[in-house]
């Protein structure tokens, strides 16, 4: 099963924040969860630590268009998929699930803007904004 590396984050201020997770503990990572703003996200791209059949294209999801979103650890997956869990929802009650878990409102945006973020987001394959040294023979940079 494949492990989130890290995850990156657009916000409608036009920043970004690039969080590590692998070879970091929750209580690190928590640490940065807590440093992020509670609102004005637009787009989340998380990364994976395995890659397309071929070898050469890591695997990445992306979020976007919703209210809210959410990260939180996976605690109760049997201890070999535990993981960080990342969600989206349009309703805040959806958060009572998950206590704890750091939650970001999102922000519309007018459209060119938007489409700009979310092509910066499509990409975005920079590894070594975690930290990470690039996979060579991939489209890691």
């Amino acid at each position: 099963m494949a492990k989130v590396v890290g995850f990156k984050l657009w916000f409608a201020d036009g920043s970004k924040v690039a969080i590590r997770t692998q070879g970091r503990n929750q209580q690190q990572i928590g640490v940065d969860l807590d440093s992020l703003p509670s609102t004005g996200l637009l787009v989340v791209m998380l990364y994976y630590d395995e890659f397309s059949v071929d070898g050469k294209t890591r695997y990445r999801r992306i979020l976007q268009g919703n209210d809210i979103y959410y990260i939180t650890f996976d605690s109760t997956a049997p201890p070999q998929f535990r993981d960080w869990l990342f969600g989206q929802t349009n309703t805040a009650s959806d958060l009572d699930r998950y206590p704890g878990a750091k939650s970001i409102v999102g922000q519309t945006t007018n459209d060119d803007f938007y489409k700009v973020v979310t092509t910066q987001a499509m990409g975005d394959m920079n590894m070594s904004e975690f930290g990470l040294a690039p996979k060579p023979g991939t489209t890691d940079i």
